[in-house]
């Protein structure tokens, strides 16, 4: 197993030089300037050359990123628990919920800003927004995907609706639920991006924004690049989480994955 997960690793290391050494042979083949494609050792550079600089602006994505998903991820398991034992509060939440899922989170974004403000209340309401439907639903599969059977007998065990919600739903729901908590944390980088395109004076976003306006196109690369890497450190931050609150199911993967 340990020999397949170094070989994951190294393929992995090997697409990422493909990947930047076709960007530099397309820089050469088609003599790009720089400031319309950059080379990868300008945007290193460039990165290097702000330094701490960066601190400030990348503590704002992660701190709003992380307190929408948070807030996100209360309110939809919260509210997806209550449309599955109330037939009343489905049939009235389910259309808004759509309906809401439907609008453009960055048509939203210009009116969060007239409503809160510019800052840390307008970047986590863009996160909420984008990562809260898919808790929602996946809360809502996981909490139904339990058989009718196992209810019953439970029922007939006299278990109250709060035991049989902690002790059978919820315990099967886990694998449901963290596949959508992994969706909602990839959403959840690209909702900090988008507002701090329309409504913040700090964060990585800004810095891509603000870069654009004098053309340094390196500068938008470097943070692009290192939105990308915290992106992926929080998708595994959850995918950390999961593996701890289901070694079992975890580990039926890896034999799965083994197999194939």
């Amino acid at each position: 197993m340990k020999n397949g997960r170094t070989r994951k690793f190294l393929l992995a290391i090997l697409g990422f030089l493909i990947i930047l050494l076709a960007w530099q042979s397309l820089i050469w083949f088609f003599d790009l300037p720089a400031f319309l494609v950059p080379a990868p050792a300008k945007v290193l550079k460039r990165g290097l050359e702000l330094g701490v600089n960066w601190w400030p602006h990348l503590w704002a994505s992660m701190y709003s990123t992380v307190l929408g998903f948070l807030l996100a991820m209360g309110a939809g398991f919260s509210l997806g628990t209550l449309i599955v034992h109330s037939r009343i509060v489905s049939a009235i939440i389910t259309p808004p919920l759509l309906l809401l899922q439907i609008v453009p989170k960055m048509a939203l974004a210009p009116i969060i800003l007239v409503w809160v403000g510019i800052g840390l209340a307008s970047r986590t309401t863009v996160v909420v927004l984008v990562t809260f439907f898919p808790i929602v639903i996946s809360t809502i599969a996981g909490l139904q995907s339990i058989e009718p059977e196992a209810i019953d007998l439970a029922r007939s065990l006299q278990m109250g609706r709060w035991n049989i919600l902690k002790k059978i739903r919820f315990p099967n729901a886990l694998p449901h639920i963290f596949s959508g908590l992994r969706v909602a944390s990839t959403l959840a980088v690209i909702g900090t991006v988008i507002s701090e395109f329309v409504a913040s004076q700090s964060g990585l976003g800004y810095i891509i924004l603000s870069a654009g306006f004098v053309l340094d196109t390196a500068l938008q690369f470097a943070a692009l690049a290192l939105i990308t890497i915290f992106g992926a450190a929080f998708y595994g931050l959850v995918v950390l989480a999961e593996r701890l609150a289901m070694p079992w199911y975890v580990s039926d993967v890896k034999l799965v994955e083994v197999m194939t």
